[in-house]
């Protein structure tokens, strides 16, 4: 068993935040993420605005369709072409 004595110094710790003059800001780092980062980005709201309008093309294309049929309500037919659009 080892015990501690009154001469023993505690260890160092090291500090968390270092000032080094070569350190990047964090506005260097989100412009140097971004410029990674551009392509899948662009991809990304790509892919968001085309389903948005095949979204809104397929529930028009219900309502269209449900509406030109006499045996279904109006309403009906427009609660289902709005559960098309928020389904997709």
């Amino acid at each position: 068993m080892v015990r501690a004595t009154a001469t023993s110094s505690p260890p160092k710790l090291t500090p968390l935040i270092v000032n080094r003059s070569d350190d990047i800001n964090v506005a260097q780092e989100a412009w140097l993420w971004l410029k990674v980062n551009l392509a899948y980005l662009t991809g990304a709201v790509a892919v968001l605005v085309i389903g948005v309008i095949l979204a809104r093309l397929l529930s028009k294309w219900a309502d269209l369709a449900l509406t030109s049929n006499t045996r279904i309500e109006p309403t009906v037919a427009k609660f289902l072409s709005n559960i098309i659009r928020y389904a997709l």
